[in-house]
């Protein structure tokens, strides 16, 4: 397969999920996962997958981001991580990407947003990975969405 239809299969992954989406939550067990990861994983940076249900009804449309999944051969570096995109699984369920900076900026960098474009929902977690606060929540064009935490 080529690089480019490579690519190209892979921006197919979670395109079903509309961006009008208002409502995204993330289970609290998640959160906490992510936010020791990132501490475990530091001064490194840290990625995996988000798999999550979407929710559509009249009123509103609600994505809970459920559990992480770790791609084999990811990598993990003290200035970038990655995902060797032949091995991500083809779940209808991958909704979006997180990965950790090591430093107190939430903000995506130029890589972030190409690796965005994949994926509705993404997050940056930032040091000190303590609180939600410490995380940030993208759609895949870089516009920040608000993320709240389900108890359930």
């Amino acid at each position: 397969m080529s690089k480019k239809n490579k690519s190209r299969k892979i921006e197919n992954i979670s395109t079903n999920i509309s961006p009008k989406a208002m409502e995204i939550f993330i289970k609290q067990d998640v959160l906490n996962l992510i936010l020791i990861l990132a501490k475990n994983y530091y001064p490194n940076e840290f990625v995996a997958l988000l798999r999550g249900d979407y929710e559509k009804n009249k009123s509103k449309e609600k994505i809970t981001i459920r559990e992480l999944l770790f791609v084999p051969g990811a990598t993990f570096g003290d200035k970038f991580s990655s995902i060797d995109e032949f091995m991500i699984p083809f779940y209808k369920d991958i909704i979006g990407s997180v990965h950790s900076h090591p430093t107190r900026c939430l903000y995506p960098s130029n890589a972030d947003l190409n690796f965005f474009k994949r994926y509705y929902v993404n997050l940056i977690v930032r040091f000190p990975y303590n609180c939600i606060e410490d995380i940030g929540c993208y759609d895949r064009n870089g516009k920040t969405l608000k993320v709240l935490v389900s108890f359930l």
